[in-house]
């Protein structure tokens, strides 16, 4: 039995390049991965989040509101309202 790839992405939500490719990034992965014919059915892209507690020097008025947006995003997608890339 062959065993699939996993992709693990791993971010911050509160701001800046990690925050803002991490969805584009776990969406081109799995759509990369379906192309792995046999492998794509045992296959996964899991997500590894930092909430801005992670950082503790970390100082900015939209830390929370980038992480809320985040999530917003998230949801959306998960709820299937779709996905432009």
């Amino acid at each position: 039995q062959q065993t699939g790839v996993n992709c693990v992405v791993i971010a911050s939500t509160a701001g800046g390049q990690g925050s803002g490719a991490t969805l584009d990034l776990a969406y081109l992965l799995r759509e990369r991965l379906h192309t792995l014919g046999d492998l794509a059915e045992s296959s996964r892209v899991a997500g590894l989040l930092l909430l801005p507690g992670a950082f503790p020097g970390l100082r900015g008025p939209n830390l929370m509101s980038n992480t809320y947006a985040f999530f917003r995003e998230l949801d959306e997608l998960m709820q299937g309202r779709g996905f432009d890339a």
